[in-house]
């Protein structure tokens, strides 16, 4: 009450009293404290304002009179009050012109409070009668607010849905809605009702409708019914779905279009295929809705009636009764479903050929069977043909472009999508959408997108998370580094306020943030949690099982003990995710022939490939090849039947493609140890098998750019190699600079790794060393990381030009020579300890290595060979100057550790050096003696 109280005085100053009015009712009514109402003062209100000395009020004094008797808990006072005053006669059958929403809602309240609710039915039928026409919003306003103050009062009461729909059908003449987006601020508060109701079965709704039958007619209780099954498949409750459908054919309701959809939405749901197509032959006159042949094409996949559909459709030209435009739309769809691309188009082809216009299934057919071949471009050119044809794309047909973009990583094309999803004016956009948009964020390590798109979901389309999009967000929170994000969502949406569904994904995704963040215990704790709680587990849940043997527990036969068991489940699909995962694991540590162990797995137990478990397979072959130091003869001829078999589909793959990150490693290797030529020969006869002549697409790919740029680089082909670089800047900056680059893509920062060092190399072969601190810099501003070996290749070449020496130097002072000095002292330490057979302790350099093999490890060092390159380089660079002494003061100051390491032996190579080890034998003695910088100031010049 504290919070109405200052209102409550301020706005008392803003009402002058009539003089007529008593002091005793002034001193009442200026009380502005959180005290309720005393008996005594209600009646001594309620006899004034009752009596014949007032017949009417100011607007102000009859806003500010209901406020505080609303306030200071006076319902009884109000009622009585508020009947005499917000209607214009006596017989009350007119309410003031001027009323406002406000005391409308105090006087329902007070109204409700009382347990009056006759009374608030007569009032709300009179704002419908008198405001309808005039102001719709308002009426509606005070219907909602009037079925929420009903559901309080009576928690198992079946009222608030009667009167919703009797107030309804008033206003509008029906009271059947199926379209939430356009009809949100009529749904509103039914769908907070609904989802709400926990307790509640498909005999409650039924028990509602009958009564509805009973008092308003069956018209009214089948459009109510529509509503009903409509909002409950919005909010996924699909048991009762499935009992209103069963009321409503019992009772011969009319069947509508929104009801055949959300029925066999649900039999997909329920996976009971086979009753999809038979309620949809059953109900015609309901086939409005293109969402419709979604589900039923689903089903007929599902069966599995590929060839069956075929030969039915093959005989109908033998039976004189030539197919028609729906035979063509399941028969294409069902072809479609296994990429069947050749086929499909010859369908589509006879089609038009007959003089027929496609319909929805026909052009969602091909778009599917673009999808399956990854010809996204292809994607693209069939979604326009559903604008060409005036023909309105499915929630389904959005999901598969919503999933091209993904594949793209365009997440600019993708929003663009959402806003046109939106302005369709459609009820599409579920929560499968979201989760992609979500998920997409993860490419591009951009969590403020994300973030923003959940919250879009839950704010504006009203879409209750599930598993589904908390755990999308949970994975971007992953990919961008910052796992306690995705512990907090763990924490709000699977402690706090579960989610109504998809658990499981929210504890996959946290034992996941544990991991990355080594929290072993916290990983075990949570299994033990998941067991207890008898959470329903799911395949993901295995490939997290197996993640976390692998990393964690570096149990690698316990990880197969898992696909093993997984491979005999009764329920759950084994799948190429599983075996990725220990793949990556054995491909980590170099166990190559336990790669090729689980591909043999895979085809034995007829599991679908792909691509990650080819490009680990080919990539365990030619490291074996490197290892018997055989030729590649082998490998090569492996790797062009694998792009033969994929692309005529006698592989058994789950995605008719073979992505390029395959060839491209192969390319790779092929370039460096082989033949640059046969590596092109490669990268041709992948262009012919998947692209055709569309060669220029794939080799815009970042992976086939790579692939290039290693070739042309090995055979020092420079000028095909800056054009190739300079497109592969140009690509990453335009990413960089995209719309929805919000936030620095983390996975971007990696695509120099490998390649600068061509670049490098380029620019020492073309004359140009003096340029190399500047393509440094602009790495560092583009935010790239570079290898330990592009440094090194770097510094060496700056070393020798007097231009670059300077920056050579910073570099190799700043970045490289402390790791450089790190693994010679672990080196030299572990050869005296083999050497030694004292019993002194062990160094704690090398205690702290042997406990913690994994540390003091550095990503960045000067390598051997260059360290000695730079030292020779410096030597010829001192001999250029003829005050040595001073340089190196002036170079002992700048670079201090580079030129400890430096000046650490005699430099026979500098002219003069005896002088100088003369000259500054003391410190050169303690520098020596020490291993450790000495300070400038001991070094005289």
């Amino acid at each position: 009450m504290l919070k109405y109280a200052a209102p409550l005085v301020k706005h008392y100053k803003k009402v002058v009293w009539n003089r007529k009015t008593p002091g005793r009712i002034k001193n009442i009514l200026r009380d502005g404290s959180e005290k309720l109402l005393k008996d005594s003062e209600c009646t001594t209100l309620a006899s004034y304002f009752m009596g014949d000395r007032v017949q009417s009020l100011t607007g102000p004094e009859r806003n500010y009179l209901l406020r505080y008797l609303h306030q200071k808990g006076a319902y009884r006072s109000l009622v009585s009050i508020g009947r005499k005053f917000l209607y214009a006669d006596q017989q009350r059958s007119v309410l003031k012109d001027d009323v406002s929403l406000r005391e409308l809602k105090w006087y329902l309240y007070a109204v409700s409070n009382c347990g009056q609710t006759m009374q608030l039915d007569f009032c709300v039928q009179r704002v419908i009668a008198q405001f309808s026409l005039v102001k719709k919003d308002f009426v509606i306003s005070v219907i909602n607010f009037a079925f929420a103050l009903l559901c309080d009062m009576g928690k198992e009461s079946k009222e608030p849905l009667i009167k919703w729909a009797k107030w309804n059908r008033v206003l509008n003449g029906h009271c059947e809605f199926t379209d939430y987006m356009e009809y949100r601020y009529i749904l509103n508060s039914l769908l907070t009702y609904l989802r709400g109701r926990h307790d509640q079965d498909g005999s409650f709704y039924s028990h509602v409708l009958d009564l509805l039958k009973g008092t308003l007619g069956a018209s009214v209780a089948s459009q109510f019914a529509t509503t009903l099954i409509y909002l409950l498949a919005y909010t996924r409750k699909f048991e009762i779905v499935e009992d209103l459908w069963k009321y409503k054919t019992a009772n011969s309701f009319a069947i509508v279009s929104a009801d055949l959809t959300n029925i066999m939405k649900t039999y997909c749901h329920f996976q009971k295929f086979a009753l999809v197509p038979q309620v949809y032959e059953e109900h015609i006159e309901a086939r409005h809705d293109v969402s419709q042949f979604d589900y039923l094409l689903v089903a007929h996949a599902q069966l599995q009636n590929w060839q069956s559909l075929q030969d039915q459709f093959n005989a109908l030209f033998n039976m004189g009764d030539l197919p028609n435009l729906q035979h063509y739309g399941i028969v294409m769809h069902s072809l479609a479903s296994i990429g069947e691309l050749e086929s499909v188009e010859k369908l589509y082809a006879q089609l038009l050929r007959r003089k027929m216009l496609p319909n929805y299934a026909v052009l969602q057919s091909l778009l599917l069977v673009h999808f399956k071949c990854a010809d996204l471009s292809g994607c693209f050119a069939q979604f326009e043909l559903f604008e060409r044809y005036s023909i309105q794309p499915s929630s389904s047909t959005y999901t598969m472009m919503l999933k091209a973009y993904s594949n793209l990583t365009d997440m600019d094309g993708a929003l663009r999508l959402l806003k046109k999803m939106t302005d369709s004016g459609s009820n599409i956009i579920t929560e499968s959408h979201f989760a992609i948009l979500i998920h997409m964020c993860s490419k591009i390590t951009n969590n403020l997108i994300a973030q923003e798109l959940l919250q879009l979901m839950v704010g504006h389309y009203n879409i209750r998370p599930t598993g589904k999009s908390i755990a999308a967000l949970m994975d971007v929170y992953l990919a961008c580094g910052i796992p306690q994000e995705a512990l907090g969502l763990f924490k709000k949406y699977a402690k706090e306020d579960p989610v109504p569904e998809g658990l499981i994904s929210i504890y996959n995704k946290s034992i996941m943030a544990h991991m990355q963040m080594n929290n072993k215990e916290a990983c075990e704790k949570l299994f033990e949690l998941i067991t207890t709680l008898k959470l329903t587990t799911n395949e993901e849940f295995y490939r997290v099982i197996i993640k976390y043997l692998v990393s964690m527990e570096k149990d690698y036969e316990a990880a197969e003990g898992i696909l093993d068991q997984l491979i005999k489940h009764p329920s759950l699909q084994v799948d190429s995710s599983h075996f990725e995962c220990l793949m990556k694991a054995y491909d980590d540590v170099s166990f190559r022939p336990g790669v090729i162990k689980l591909y043999e797995k895979m085809t034995e137990n007829n599991i679908p490939l792909n691509s990650n478990v080819l490009y680990y397979l080919v990539k365990a072959m030619f490291k074996l090849q490197f290892q018997r130091q055989e030729n590649l003869d082998q490998c090569i001829s492996l790797l062009n039947r694998i792009m033969e078999n994929v692309a005529h589909r006698n592989l058994n793959m789950n995605f008719q493609f073979l992505h390029p990150s395959v060839l491209g490693w192969a390319m790779r290797a092929v370039a460096k140890y082989r033949d640059p030529q046969e590596a092109l020969q490669l990268l041709h006869r992948y262009n012919t098998l998947f692209y055709g002549q569309k060669e220029s697409e794939v080799n815009n790919r970042f992976v086939i750019l790579r692939s290039l740029l290693v070739l042309t680089g090995e055979i020092q082909q420079w000028e095909d190699f800056e054009h190739l670089f300079d497109k592969y800047v140009t690509r990453i900056q335009r990413l960089q600079n995209l719309p929805s680059a919000t936030v620095k893509n983390k996975r971007l920062s990696t695509l120099m790794m490998g390649i600068f060092t061509y670049k490098v190399k380029n620019l020492a072969s073309t004359g140009r060393i003096n340029e190399i601190p500047q393509w440094l810099n602009n790495m560092e501003s583009m935010g790239m990381i570079l290898d330990n070996k592009s440094w090194n290749e770097a510094v060496g070449y700056m070393f020798k030009d007097s231009r670059s020496i300077e920056c050579g130097l910073r570099i190799a002072n700043d970045n490289l020579i402390h790791g450089f000095n790190l693994i010679h002292k672990y080196r030299l330490l572990r050869k005296h300890s083999n050497d030694s057979a004292s019993t002194d302790s062990v160094p704690w350099f090398l205690q702290q290595k042997k406990l913690h093999p994994d540390t003091f490890r550095p990503k960045l060092y000067l390598q051997s060979d260059v360290a000695v390159g730079t030292m020779e380089s410096m030597d010829h660079y001192l001999n250029c100057f003829a005050d040595i002494s001073s340089q190196l003061k002036n170079l002992l100051n700048k670079y201090p550790y580079y030129m400890k390491n430096y000046m650490m032996h005699p430099r026979p190579g500098v002219n003069g050096w005896d002088r100088i080890e003369s000259k500054h034998s003391e410190y050169l003695k303690k520098l020596r003696l020490t291993k450790r910088v000495v300070p400038v100031s001991e070094f005289e010049a």
